[in-house]
């Protein structure tokens, strides 16, 4: 059974409703970028592009809220997403160093700098499932009014030629 290696939480505060999560290679200009003309991306399902190094989610809360992240290193291939989740994608993508940080869209080049979680492998395609949740809240009046929805991901990766035990 395949188990978690290592995972990381992170959040950001999404001015635009567009996060990506991209490999250092982007960040250094090494690599090209969500926003860049030449990446080669394809919709993966929704509001969710993926193309090398990177992928851009359009968010689906407010705008100039936190949207909140959890990225995870697998041994294999993870359970399937639970049915509660609102929307999930799984697919390929490759990654050149295997770092990962959460930008801003528009503030890549302005906000700071959040690597999130290392892949502890460069140079290589890695199989990706992504889950999705708005997670509402206007019925809890112990939770303050301005946490009314909440955007939330998963985000797990593995390699694509991990064994399952």
């Amino acid at each position: 059974m395949a188990e978690i290696l290592d995972h990381a939480l992170n959040e950001i505060r999404c001015e635009t409703n567009q996060v990506m999560v991209v490999d250092s290679a982007v960040l250094a200009d090494e690599a090209p970028a969500p926003y860049d003309p030449a990446w080669p991306s394809s919709t993966a399902v929704g509001q969710i592009d993926v193309g090398p190094n990177g992928i851009l989610i359009d968010t689906v809360g407010p705008r100039y809220e936190t949207v909140h992240f959890r990225l995870e290193l697998w041994s294999g291939e993870p359970p399937p997403p639970h049915p509660a989740w609102d929307e999930s994608w799984s697919g390929e993508i490759y990654f050149k160093t295997g770092k990962i940080h959460l930008e801003d869209y528009f503030l890549v080049d302005h906000g700071p700098e959040r690597m999130v979680l290392d892949l502890r492998q460069s140079d290589s395609t890695w199989r990706v499932q992504l889950q999705r949740k708005l997670v509402k809240n206007d019925y809890e009046p112990d939770f303050p009014a301005d946490m009314y929805q909440v955007d939330i991901y998963r985000i797990q990766f593995w390699r694509p030629d991990c064994a399952e035990s």
